[in-house]
């Protein structure tokens, strides 16, 4: 979540009413754009032009800004700037007009900046080849990156070695340091993917054919969850009822026409059966399937400042990232 700024307004010029109180600005700046909201004291009267300009601190011109967007009571005005770099300093230049006068405010703001580098924390290690009961160490590395993550804080990196990691629901509620973040990081040239599915292999002898281009196979995942299926690396399209699947057909949005169903699955958790409909009426035999098992790869909800580099994230049924 980013914090509002409050900005400091310095009044160039003023002409017509003096006195008239200052609208109050905030801005929201992230990573690659700064929002403005304005909230003006009072109704501005019809007819009134606001407008803004931007720079980078220390340039020489000023580049125009989108148009501004004003409430239609006359209250409040938006506008954004973007695309921007990371940590760079702006100027921006609002000017409002009405029939009292014109006013004209300087701000300043800066964009974000992700700080990647660690100062005073350790290196946890972890590797397909490591053991949880190891000490995190390069030479023993953890398996798992729950079991590393559960022992990082601010300023530790976790190097997470080549090979692909079956975890899911990872890094909640770590809490790094703004100057001071933790990173879990690939080892320098390694390929590493954390990956939350099951992979049922081509030629698998568990598939059953159970009507006409749909087959079926029983399929027990620990987390009793299937909540995205992958053909061949391809998405299928989930089925909400296995009546659409018995049928081969599904209703589109109208809610009204019937489609024919192409690659799709759908997963009975009480029977702990996965069916499948292929899109050639092939055997699924012919093809590999990624099941995923977990909701979220990496579940940030209540972390800050946990740098994720270098890592694959896939195969999830909400999300790679939350």
């Amino acid at each position: 979540m980013f914090t509002a700024l409050i900005a400091v307004m310095v009044t160039l010029g003023c002409k017509g009413q003096q006195n008239s109180p200052a609208p109050e600005v905030e801005l929201y700046p992230t990573y690659s754009a700064v929002g403005l909201e304005i909230d003006f004291p009072q109704e501005l009267p019809p007819g009134t032009e606001a407008e803004f300009e931007w720079r980078i601190e220390g340039d020489a011109g000023w580049n125009n800004g989108v148009e501004l967007t004003l409430s239609p009571e006359g209250r409040k005005g938006w506008a954004s700037i973007w695309p921007l770099e990371m940590d760079t300093p702006l100027e921006v230049k609002l000017s409002y007009r009405a029939t009292e006068g014109e006013r004209t405010l300087l701000l300043k703001t800066r964009t974000r900046k992700i700080v990647t580098e660690t100062s005073g924390g350790r290196d946890i290690h972890v590797s397909t080849q490591g053991n949880d009961g190891g000490q995190g160490t390069a030479e023993e590395p953890y398996r798992t990156l729950a079991a590393a993550a559960s022992q990082a804080g601010a300023g530790n990196r976790i190097v997470v070695a080549g090979g692909v990691y079956h975890e899911g629901g990872l890094f909640a509620g770590l809490h790094g340091e703004p100057d001071n973040p933790i990173v879990i990081t690939a080892a320098e040239g390694a390929c590493a993917v954390i990956d939350g599915s099951v992979e049922i292999g081509q030629g698998h002898s568990g598939w059953r054919r159970v009507a006409d281009g749909l087959y079926a196979m029983e399929l027990k995942p620990e987390t009793g969850y299937v909540g995205y299926v992958a053909q061949d690396g391809l998405r299928m399209f989930w089925s909400k009822t296995l009546d659409n699947m018995l049928d081969g057909k599904f209703l589109l949005n109208d809610k009204k026409t019937l489609s024919t169903l192409g690659r799709a699955w759908f997963y009975d958790s009480t029977e702990a059966k996965l069916y499948v409909r292929t899109g050639d009426r092939q055997s699924p035999q012919k093809y590999t399937y990624n099941a995923a098992i977990h909701r979220h790869g990496a579940l940030l909800n209540g972390s800050s400042h946990v740098v994720l580099q270098g890592l694959e994230i896939r195969y999830y049924g909400e999300s790679a990232v939350r």
